[in-house]
C-alpha cells in the first residue's frame, strides 16, 4: 500500500509539474503605445500546436512597425480589438476554472489519506480544463487570422520569423557573454 501511495505521489507530482510548466502567464512583459500588453502571452512559440506560429504574442497589431508593415485598416484593427476582448473576457475565466482545479488538486495533498481515484479524477479534470483553454486561445488566433487578407497573412509570418531570428541571436551573443572566459593558454 506504501509503495502504492508513493508512486501515485510521484506520478501526481510529475503530472502538476508538466501542467505548471505549461501555464498561460504572460513571460515577459512589455507596453505598448496605448499601454495594452504587447508582451509573450498565451501560445506563445506556437505552444506546440503550430498554429500561432504566424502570430506575434499580446495585441500585436498595436505595435507600430506590424501596423505599418501589414498596411492595416480601422476596421481590421477594430475586429482585432473586439475578437481580442471577446476572447480573452472567456480565457479568463476559463484561466481561472484551471486555477481553482490546481488548488483543489493541491488541497488534497494536504490531507492524511487520499484516494487514488479522487486525485486521478482530479488530474484528469485538470487536463480538460487545460485543453479547454488552450483550444479557446487557438480559436481566438483562428478568428484573427479572418481578419486579415493572404497577404497580410504572409506578411506577418514573415516578420514574426526576422524577429524571431533577431531574439535568438541576441540571445545566443547574451550567453556568449555570460559564458566564463577560459584562462589562456601557456
Amino acid at each position: 500500500m506504501f509503495k502504492k501511495s508513493l508512486l501515485l505521489i510521484f506520478v501526481l507530482a510529475f503530472a502538476i509539474t508538466v501542467i505548471a510548466a505549461d501555464d498561460t502567464r504572460p513571460r515577459m512583459h512589455r507596453q505598448g503605445p496605448e499601454g495594452e500588453h504587447i508582451g509573450m502571452g498565451p501560445g506563445h512559440g506556437g505552444g506546440g500546436f503550430g498554429f500561432d506560429s504566424w502570430l506575434f504574442p499580446g495585441k500585436w497589431w498595436k505595435i507600430p512597425k506590424v501596423k505599418e508593415e501589414l498596411a492595416l485598416t480601422d476596421n481590421q484593427i477594430a475586429k482585432l480589438d473586439d475578437l481580442f476582448l471577446q476572447h480573452k473576457t472567456e480565457m479568463i475565466d476559463l484561466k481561472a476554472d484551471l486555477e481553482k482545479k490546481q488548488l483543489e488538486l493541491s488541497n488534497l495533498f494536504d490531507k492524511d489519506t487520499v484516494d487514488d481515484a479522487v486525485i486521478l479524477q482530479k488530474v484528469d479534470d485538470l487536463i480538460t480544463a487545460k485543453g479547454i483553454l488552450q483550444k479557446s486561445y487557438i480559436k481566438m488566433l483562428l478568428a484573427m487570422k479572418k481578419v486579415l487578407v493572404p497577404d497580410q497573412v504572409q506578411k506577418l509570418k514573415d516578420l514574426r520569423t526576422k524577429v524571431h531570428s533577431e531574439m535568438e541571436m541576441r540571445h545566443r551573443q547574451f550567453r556568449r557573454q555570460e559564458s566564463p572566459q577560459e584562462p589562456p593558454s601557456k
